[in-house]
């Protein structure tokens, strides 16, 4: 598995505008982040760029039905080693087997632990304690 320190760019892909800012603003303001409203825009954008890590949500409307966890599955057809994070409000045990098939390191909720997601990303954020 990938811990990569030397790229300080972390993809966050969720159709809140206002969750991802959170998110930025606590969790990655040590980071260049790039955002995506969708599925596809996130798959384009991990195409075209070198990450940290990529936090996804699951249910976006993209207009196509595509899911996040349709964005992992396409990511890892060309990238086997960014670190991955299912961000979701729903995590049924279904979806987060099925993330977890397709590729995803980690299934979270949006309902935050703070504490337990920021050690969560100090797994994969080596060098500045997770995204402090």
């Amino acid at each position: 598995m990938k811990t990569n320190n030397l790229t300080k760019k972390v993809l966050i892909a969720d159709d809140d505008v206002e969750y991802r800012n959170i998110l930025d603003k606590i969790f990655f303001k040590n980071y260049e982040t790039d955002f995506a409203l969708n599925a596809n825009e996130e798959i384009e954008k991990a195409k075209q760029n070198e990450y940290a890590l990529i936090v996804t949500d699951n249910q976006m409307k993209d207009g196509y039905g595509n899911s996040g966890i349709y964005a992992i599955e396409q990511i890892r057809k060309f990238d086997k080693e960014t670190p991955i994070v299912l961000n979701t409000s729903n995590t049924a045990l279904d979806i987060a087997v099925e993330a977890l098939q397709k590729g995803a390191n980690e299934v979270t909720n949006k309902r935050l632990d703070f504490e337990k997601f920021r050690e969560m990303l100090g797994k994969y954020l080596i060098g500045d304690g997770g995204g402090n």
